[in-house]
């Protein structure tokens, strides 16, 4: 098991909106935190580039809107919540919603030896919503 021989993995979650195309909806509404949200995925490969010498991997991975208590917060606050989720649906390319069981399997790829050749990824669990073209 290479991370008995020194190696180690940080893996870290960050907003689906650093990433590139985020639905107008969500970039109109979650103005006040992007400069910091925008900036997780560049400050992750900085401390990848930095810390890859001392065998240490670091990933991020971006979850899409995500059935959470978070969500269902941000949902209520808005004027017409069933409208909202409509809007988000329709945006994301696999149809739906994300469910937190979507996400452990990310995590826990960029946490295991098989990923132990990759450092400084930012992969996006959201249902398409954030690729490009």
């Amino acid at each position: 098991m290479r991370c008995c021989q020194g190696w180690r993995r940080a893996s870290r979650a960050a907003s689906s909106t650093s990433r590139p195309t985020p639905p107008a909806s969500a970039r109109r509404a979650r103005r006040s935190t992007r400069p910091a949200r925008a900036a997780s995925s560049p400050f992750s490969k900085t401390i990848a580039r930095e810390h890859s010498r001392h065998g240490i991997t670091v990933n991020v991975v971006c979850p899409g809107p995500t059935d959470t208590a978070l969500f269902a917060e941000y949902k209520e606050g808005a004027g017409n919540p069933e409208k909202l989720v409509e809007a988000f649906t329709r945006s994301i390319p696999l149809g739906r919603i994300g469910q937190p069981d979507d996400l452990p399997g990310a995590i826990l790829f960029f946490a295991s030896d098989d990923a132990a050749y990759v450092t400084g990824q930012v992969l996006s669990v959201s249902g398409g919503l954030t690729m490009a073209g």
